[in-house]
């Protein structure tokens, strides 16, 4: 099974190939942007409360919002009020970025 890892690197290898002075950081940057191996900025929350806990609202094109992702300060990722079916895959697209935010988030703070 080929890997974004293995699909940048060929990537890579051809545009350092086909260019005689060398590959420019800038070039590099886009050219992988531009097959799709990077990924995009996560979200920042929405909100965070006193006690730490930090929420990010999912928007919905029917709704005020789909739902809540809330990241607690002891670590605990919880979904709130999420309405299913989600049909919108902008919804959808906009959940996975929250929960992936609040993941990263949360494994960052546990390591300090």
């Amino acid at each position: 099974m080929t890997t974004n890892q293995d699909r940048a690197l060929r990537l890579l290898n051809d545009l350092a190939e086909n260019q005689d002075d060398g590959v420019g950081v800038f070039d590099a940057v886009t050219a992988l942007a531009d097959a799709g191996l990077l990924t995009p900025d996560l979200p920042e929350p929405n909100h965070a409360d006193e006690d730490g806990t930090l929420e990010w609202n999912i928007p919905d094109p029917e709704q005020p919002y789909q739902g809540i992702v809330r990241l607690y300060p002891n670590g605990n990722i919880r979904l709130v009020q999420i309405n299913a079916p989600i049909k919108d895959p902008t919804t959808a697209l906009a959940l996975s970025r929250a929960l992936a935010a609040s993941a990263y988030i949360q494994t960052h703070q546990e390591k300090k």
